[in-house]
């Protein structure tokens, strides 16, 4: 079987089980779901195709392809409509939604199949084009995300436009169009996770809000990731469990996120003076330390009541002597080091995004 992944959606259980038997004996991997409720509770994005009925519960599917459109994480995933909703008007509300055909039911399960197979071609020499573009921006040293060049296409569009009662409307899908592009040359590049550390204060969470945006990526704040979980703010952790407590449920977040892919992940300043937890930072990422003059450390931290490892504590001498503590670790499990004083966090970003295909290209030169 290939690790092609294909979700039947239909509340016709006996038509999902037969689409299901037919596509395995193609090879492909098949699951079904007998209504857009229970697929939607699924992982979408893990799918290289979606069969999808229109006429079903609650939420039909013209619905439902609108909601996997509208979110980021599944709107580049191809569907086909197999429905008996077999007029002028419903095929093109289905083409409009943005499927990528449109079958009427009664329909040939020789006729589906070819069908599959034609759209998961075009998906393959989509992405083949992709890589071929990467591949050009690689080799000729042309940046590979380029956000100059999307505004100077965006304002050119926008003055071409001029007066045109859909201009709102047009540029709204040539943004969507931009940054789908975005996602999929980030996940060309990073198909592991970014962790971010460095001392608090170092600018891990703002960095990790612009990585987002220009990868359109995933984020997680590790330290609100505990918080969430716990119900309790870090301080109250400290003060009922103690930092050993604290830094076991660090621990335990790492192996958590190690299921996740493409995942910008800013770190708790001490997260690193665990030997395993660098271990679990690298089994599926790169580590990106940030760093900071002590001075530049106090100023964005003296304001906070959120540092409990400060508490009694905030000066610049202690704060020195604290990061000279963690240096020899911090600089030990780092792939990448990116100064961020005296920087805007887009030149911190574009530093970072530039090391990380540097630190990839000399590791794919090592292996050829």
């Amino acid at each position: 079987m290939n690790e092609t992944r294909i979700l039947v959606v239909d509340d016709e259980e006996d038509l999902c089980e037969i689409l299901k038997f037919n596509l395995e004996n193609e090879g492909y991997e098949v699951d079904t779901a007998n209504s857009a409720e229970e697929a939607l509770k699924m992982d979408i994005s893990s799918y290289h195709l979606i069969l999808l009925d229109v006429m079903m519960g609650e939420i039909s599917g013209f619905k439902m392809a609108n909601i996997l459109k509208k979110d980021k994480k599944t709107a580049k995933v191809p569907i086909i409509f197999i429905t008996a909703k077999d007029t002028e008007n419903d095929t093109v509300t289905g083409f409009n939604l943005g499927a990528d055909d449109y079958i009427s039911k009664p329909f040939s399960l020789r006729e589906v199949i070819a069908r599959v197979k034609a759209v998961l071609r075009q998906l393959a020499v989509r992405m083949s084009h992709i890589q071929e573009i990467i591949s050009y921006k690689k080799a000729t040293g042309i940046p590979i995300l380029q956000p100059e060049q999307e505004k100077k296409q965006t304002d050119a569009l926008a003055a071409k436009l001029g007066d045109n009662e859909f201009e709102e409307e047009i540029l709204d899908i040539f943004k969507y169009i931009m940054k789908n592009s975005r996602r999929i040359q980030a996940k060309s590049l990073f198909d592991y996770n970014i962790f971010l550390i460095g001392f608090m204060g170092a600018g891990k969470s703002t960095v990790a809000g612009e990585l987002k945006d220009k990868l359109e990526m995933d984020r997680v704040e590790m330290d609100q990731m505990i918080v969430e979980n716990r119900g309790m703010s870090i301080s109250e952790i400290f003060d009922e469990f103690g930092e050993a407590y604290f830094r076991n449920l660090e621990s335990n977040t790492l192996i958590e996120l190690q299921k996740r892919k493409q995942t910008i992940v800013s770190c708790g300043g001490g997260v690193v003076m665990r030997e395993e937890n660098a271990d679990h930072m690298k089994k599926n990422g790169r580590v990106v330390l940030l760093t900071a003059k002590p001075e530049t450390i106090y100023e964005r931290v003296k304001d906070s009541d959120e540092r409990p490892i400060l508490n009694g504590n905030m000066n610049v001498e202690y704060i020195s002597g604290l990061m000279e503590k963690r240096k020899e670790r911090y600089e030990a499990v780092a792939d990448v080091t990116v100064a961020t004083d005296g920087k805007n966090v887009t030149q911190i970003c574009e530093e970072i995004i530039a090391k990380l295909i540097a630190l990839d290209n000399e590791q794919d030169k090592k292996q050829a």
